[in-house]
């Protein structure tokens, strides 16, 4: 694969993205070999029900390898910024220039490393928005404007927040318009399989945002949305028209498997 010619996925932590771009995976939206780029691999983040003493050790290395799995399911390489969680306020990025210029810089040199043609991240919104969530996007946003050839894409922020569908949005001046992938019972299975591969993340509460129809979606379909940037240019893979509705993960490895056996299960 030559240069410039890969998509790389932004999620925020661990878990994250999955919630957003797992019906989006199978149907070919991102190419060969995407590559999933987790910023804060190295969050203690821990749900209630798990020991806390034991986390402390090793709850990373945990977060790393669920990662990992997922990777492995559906075909996608892996890299990380192996950052920490940093304390953050929802008013705090605007007086931390360096810490958001660090963060910048560092989101701009995995790109140029992974040979990056489309970014995708999370595009959170509303008024109780994760500051780190925030932070990431921005950052993104940020690092694509200052490289060449590189298009940015949209998912929503699942399970934070969702856009609604009936409208454009506007990123950094650049208008985007919504794509509705529906997702077949089949593909909800395994996007449900395919979280619970987070188990140290998961709540109940994910499970039931991720089945919730989009904002907007008066069809009342279980759907993942991706925002393009109106009038851009579309890479290969799209413009070869090679899109289909999902289909079961074909990377080898008992994970896909299992994520199949799950899916066709009854």
């Amino acid at each position: 694969m030559g240069v410039r010619s890969r998509t790389v996925l932004f999620s925020v932590h661990a878990d994250d993205i999955c919630m957003s771009v797992t019906g989006l995976l199978r149907a070919g939206w991102f190419g060969a070999r995407p590559v999933l780029a987790t910023v804060y691999s190295l969050s203690q983040h821990v749900v209630d029900r798990i020991d806390r003493t034991v986390w402390a050790e090793h709850g990373p290395a945990i977060r790393r390898r669920e990662d990992r799995r997922f990777c492995d399911a559906f075909g996608l390489d892996y890299r990380t910024l192996d950052l920490r969680d940093v304390p953050l306020a929802p008013g705090d990025l605007a007086a931390r220039s360096e810490y958001r210029r660090g963060l910048r810089e560092q989101v701009a040199a995995l790109i140029v490393e992974l040979g990056g043609s489309v970014v995708v991240c999370p595009l959170p919104h509303g008024r109780n928005v994760h500051p780190h969530h925030r932070a990431v996007h921005e950052a993104v946003v940020e690092a694509v404007g200052e490289l060449h050839a590189v298009s940015l894409w949209l998912v929503d922020d699942l399970p934070y927040s969702r856009l609604p569908i009936d409208r454009p949005v506007i990123c950094a001046g650049q208008e985007y318009r919504p794509t509705v992938v529906p997702l077949s019972e089949t593909d909800l299975k395994i996007k449900m399989a395919a979280m619970a591969i987070y188990a140290s993340q998961m709540r109940p509460a994910y499970f039931r945002a991720v089945r919730r129809p989009a904002p907007g979606d008066t069809t009342g379909r279980i759907s993942e949305t991706i925002w393009l940037p109106l009038n851009a240019a579309r890479p290969k893979w799209l413009r070869a028209g090679a899109l289909g509705s999902a289909c079961p993960p074909t990377v080898g490895g008992r994970r896909s498997q299992l994520l199949t056996r799950v899916a066709t299960s009854r």
